[in-house]
């Protein structure tokens, strides 16, 4: 009798870590973007990067770099401009949440010639900077 408690015991924990690491796996670990526009502004490229995601909700975009969500939403977009054609070393990137307008800026990188970090914001207002340690190499 004992051996077939433990042994429920053990198989009914098995299925309780087994769904919590669900939730977990279903978690992105970055958003996709939907868009990606370019135009050029005083010989520069500027990218727009578009992601549908509602940035209203902080639980889907804090705009703080300790977000591991947020931090690499905004590399792997600003991977994905470079990997384009017509990517130039000047270049400045803007992420966008749904449409390009400042209220709905995600981050940016490049902007006044800063390459060394990612500004990011929520709902357009500036939070927090994550400095690169080399991701974007």
């Amino acid at each position: 009798m004992k051996k077939c408690l433990m042994f429920i015991m053990v198989f009914a924990m098995g299925i309780f870590f087994a769904a919590c690491g669900s939730e977990e796996a279903d978690a992105p670990t970055a958003y996709p973007p939907s868009d990606i526009q370019v135009e050029e502004a005083d010989g520069v490229n500027v990218y727009s990067v578009i992601y549908d995601v509602d940035i209203s909700d902080t639980e889907a975009w804090s705009g703080y770099d300790s977000d591991d969500v947020v931090k690499q939403t905004a590399i792997e977009g600003i991977k994905a401009c470079m990997d384009r054609d017509d990517w130039a070393d000047d270049s400045i990137v803007y992420g966008y949440a749904n449409e390009a307008l400042l209220k709905n800026m995600m981050y940016s990188y490049g902007q006044d010639g800063d390459y060394t970090g990612i500004e990011l914001y929520q709902i357009g207002i500036y939070n927090d900077t994550y400095t690169l340690q080399g991701e974007l190499e």
